[in-house]
């Protein structure tokens, strides 16, 4: 009776284990990128992926090498939902010097289970536009049942192939009530 119970809760176990073996949470490393703005401060986007079944609050570590010697700098990021990413545009203006290299990104997390998922989703029509002085305007809309307040929009910005490009991110202060639209706007900034 006692190997049966051994067997049956080590079957159990290895489920479990195997259920959640290949979920994590992680910025790939195609889509990262640095760079020095238009004003000189230096710049990390990205988006952080998450791959559990579950909701998760990030914390991003970059790992930079300035000038040989080596920092940390730490960012809490927004609730990142589950099987889907978050957007992320940090702007370190203590970085002064042009030898910086990032040299590795990882990324803890705290479970957030209580954590509610807004029913904001971004328009993908004709109604896209991208205008000739570079933003990039289109309709959002809350297919929810609750009106959302302070909204801020995430969006991942992607060139030729597919490849990651930058982040962007537009902040409303007004109400988005349930199956209403309003037209998002992202500024492309000077790089």
């Amino acid at each position: 009776m006692n190997k049966l119970l051994i067997l049956v809760s080590v079957g159990i176990l290895c489920i479990l284990i195997s259920n959640h073996a290949g979920a994590e949470v992680f910025v790939p490393k195609d889509e990262i990128l640095t760079y020095f703005d238009s004003k000189n401060v230096y710049t990390v986007v990205g988006a952080v992926k998450n791959t559990e079944d579950f909701p998760v609050l990030p914390t991003i570590h970059l790992n930079l090498n300035v000038n040989g010697e080596k920092t940390i700098f730490t960012q809490i990021l927004p609730v990142a939902f589950s099987n889907k990413d978050i957007p992320f545009k940090i702007k370190i203006p203590t970085i002064l010097d042009s030898d910086v290299i990032l040299e590795n990104v990882t990324v803890d997390f705290q479970s957030q289970p209580t954590a509610q998922e807004s029913g904001i989703n971004i328009v993908y029509d004709r109604t896209m536009t991208q205008h000739a002085d570079g933003h990039l305007s289109a309709k959002i809309t809350n297919t929810g049942s609750m009106t959302e307040h302070n909204v801020k929009i995430y969006a991942t910005v992607h060139g030729s192939n597919n490849s990651f490009v930058d982040v962007r991110s537009e902040e409303h202060t007004s109400e988005l009530q349930s199956l209403a639209y309003l037209v998002c706007r992202l500024l492309l900034e000077k790089k």
